[in-house]
Order: structure tokens, then sequence, then C-alpha cells
């Protein structure tokens, strides 16, 4: 049966990972801003990282912290755009020097309601509090892997009972779109359970299915 995410607390799952080992995103959708907090722990080994041009240091280097504004959504852009539906980050963090990037697997992000958001990666927990939504992501391999969607959304869920676990199943549609949500999980459940069967185990703890302010499809990890 399909589930809408409700308003209050959405999904406390598995622990987080201490905020002092976290990278933390931060979009605000009056001006499209960034904000991408890095941990305290380690920050040595940023040093010599040279993050792309949109992106400034606004802190010290024991505790970084770059900000910057997403540009206008184009039919040209590549990597990053928004719009009043929604903003798109691919490989935000691709800059960032080895050994850091995979040693630093979770990643937080926040946004004003009813903006939400969702990274190429399990979902470890969520929480919607004061009018700010908290999502944290555990990315399989590396911080570069990174893929990050923020939008108006309205979330649905289901769960999917396979032989190797639970696999969840979202939907992050606009309101507008919101009606074909159960026919995308639907899809979503016929296909991993055949493909599961076909192929084998399914190697992630969910999938989903995101409206991205682009206007083609693309397929990541765990996420199209």
């Amino acid at each position: 049966m399909k589930a809408v995410i409700p308003a209050i607390i959405a999904l406390a799952a598995a622990p987080a990972a201490a905020e002092d080992a976290m990278v933390i995103i931060r979009f605000d959708p009056v001006d499209n801003h960034v904000t991408i907090d890095f941990p305290t722990t380690q920050s040595n080994q940023l040093d010599g990282a040279t993050p792309p041009d949109w992106l400034t240091l606004a802190s010290d280097t024991q505790h970084p912290v770059l900000t910057g504004t997403l540009p206008a959504l184009a039919r040209d852009a590549r990597g990053l755009g928004a719009s009043e539906t929604g903003a798109y980050l691919f490989d935000p963090l691709a800059w960032l020097p080895e050994p850091f990037a995979s040693a630093h697997q979770s990643v937080r992000i926040e946004t004003p309601v009813p903006f939400r958001g969702v990274v190429a990666g399990d979902l470890l927990s969520e929480t919607h509090s004061d009018g700010l939504y908290t999502a944290t992501f555990r990315v399989d391999r590396s911080l570069a892997e990174a893929d990050v969607f923020f939008g108006p959304y309205e979330i649905s869920e289901n769960l999917l009972e396979l032989p190797g676990g639970t696999v969840r199943l979202r939907t992050y549609f606009l309101a507008k779109d919101q009606a074909y949500a159960e026919a995308y999980l639907d899809a979503s459940a016929r296909y991993i359970t055949r493909y599961s069967q076909d192929v084998g185990h399914y190697p992630n703890a969910g999938f989903a299915v995101v409206s991205a302010p682009i206007p083609v499809g693309y397929a990541f990890d765990g996420l199209t």
C-alpha cells in the first residue's frame, strides 16, 4: 500500500553518522543559495583542493564552509541549476581529494519546507521540524558520487519485501504530478522484483523516482 509521508517526522531509520563526520548541504529556494559545510575532523585533507568557480570559501580551514548561488536553469545547463520547480547538483563534491572523499560517506541535506531533497544514496534518517526539512544519506563509495536534488516535493513511499531484505521505494513528485505516484511505485516494485529474480540481488536499500527541473531523464545508483 502506498504511504504518503507526513509533514511532522517522516522517518527515523538507521542512526545517522555523527555530525562531525558528514558533509552538510543546505539549499535556500528563495535565492538559490547553497552552503556546503565540511567536517572539522581531518579538514587538512582538503588542502590544495580546487572547488568549482561557483563556490567560494566562507570560513577558516579548521571548519571549511563553502557558499555559492545556483545559476538559473537553462536549456544548455550542465551539472547544476535551479528554478521555481526545484534545483539539481550533479557531482557537487566531485572536486574533493582522496582519501577525504572516500572517508566521509554521509551527506546531510537541509532546506526549508515545503522544499525537500534527495541524494543518490541510501536514506538513513529524515525529519521535518520547525519549518526545516533534514535528511541524511549514505553514498556507496565516495562523496564524489553524491548527486543532489531539491524541490517542493510530495513524497510517497512503498516498502518492497524481497528475499534479500526490504527495499524502500519512493517518489519525489511535484503536487501536479502526485496522482502518478502510485503507478510509478507499482512499476518500480515490478521491475526490481523481476530483475532481482533474473539478474540477482538488488544492491541498494532503496529506489527513488524524482521529478527534476530538467527536460531529460537520468539514471543514478538507486535513483532516476
